[in-house]
């Protein structure tokens, strides 16, 4: 009893002290010696706590998160800007230049915790390139066959991607996991499976169908109705004869402000769905997602 409530704890005042570590190289300099005699200990007992002060020390050797927003925020921008000789500003813009946010894409490093934050950008060409790293990065496990860009004025832009899980020639078919891979099953009983962010049901005979996917970026939850509309209407322009549920919408939402609880923002999420329940099944729609952000 004495060892657990010790253990819980310790994990209580790192967990506090999480967001100063990532913030504060100073903090991370007195903390240091007391975290990594943490991270020896070998007991089960203390196990809770060694993880949770490895993962402290993991992301301390990396730099603050205002360091990494600042690096991913120059990459994004820079991927989108033409610049010409003989021009004292950059004012012409492109969609993302894919050899320069490649490395971010297979960056060994955390990328998510400060990549949303640019999804809902004012800069319009800025949000489609943070869109493109995120679709690439998150689905990696399949073959993106075919990304657009729908960027008009100044609202936030509709990213729309073509996906398939990859053929057994590719070396990305090693990254889908093997119980999917060696599935048997019977013409006339296939199986749900899950893979990444979509499920879907497949026999091992199946031809894998191409998906098509949009991320829809929304500032406020307000505006999710809008704008989830014109993601839609990208994904039913696209849309084959067939009535198969295989595509998928994922919504960023920036800000939850005025909503006190998270019971008030799951309770407009499903007025959402609701309310857009026949337009998702026009635009083939099997999974919908929310991410929302963290101002924090």
């Amino acid at each position: 009893m004495i060892i657990g409530a010790k253990n819980n704890l310790i994990i209580a005042i790192l967990q506090s002290y999480q967001s100063v570590f990532q913030d504060s190289p100073d903090a991370v300099n007195v903390f240091r010696k007391p975290l990594e005699k943490i991270v020896e200990l070998d007991s089960r007992s203390t196990a809770k706590a060694t993880l949770k002060a490895r993962e402290i020390l993991i992301q301390c050797a990396m730099p603050s998160i205002k360091e990494r927003s600042d690096q991913l925020e120059h990459i994004l921008k820079t991927s989108v800007v033409e610049t010409r000789y003989g021009e004292s500003t950059s004012t012409h813009r492109k969609t993302p230049d894919f050899e320069i946010i490649k490395d971010v894409i297979d960056s060994k490093y955390i990328v998510f915790d400060v990549l949303t934050q640019f999804l809902c950008s004012s800069d319009p060409w800025v949000a489609s390139a943070a869109a493109e790293v995120y679709i690439r990065r998150a689905y990696r496990a399949y073959s993106v066959a075919e990304l657009k860009h729908h960027v008009s004025g100044t609202s936030s832009p509709i990213v729309e991607w073509k996906f398939q899980l990859p053929l057994l020639s590719t070396s990305a078919y090693n990254a889908v996991p093997e119980a999917i891979r060696n599935i048997k099953s019977s013409p006339s009983m296939n199986r749900a499976v899950s893979v990444s962010d979509l499920t879907f049901m497949i026999n091992k005979n199946d031809t894998q169908p191409l998906r098509t996917g949009v991320l829809v970026p929304a500032t406020h939850l307000d505006d999710v109705d809008d704008m989830l509309s014109k993601g839609l209407d990208v994904l039913k322009a696209r849309k084959p004869a067939s009535t198969d549920l295989i595509n998928v919408t994922n919504v960023f939402v920036g800000s939850t402000e005025g909503y006190e609880s998270e019971e008030e923002v799951v309770a407009k999420m499903k007025e959402i769905l609701s309310d857009s329940k026949s337009e998702l099944n026009a635009a083939g729609v099997r999974r919908i997602t929310f991410v929302v952000g963290d101002k924090n």
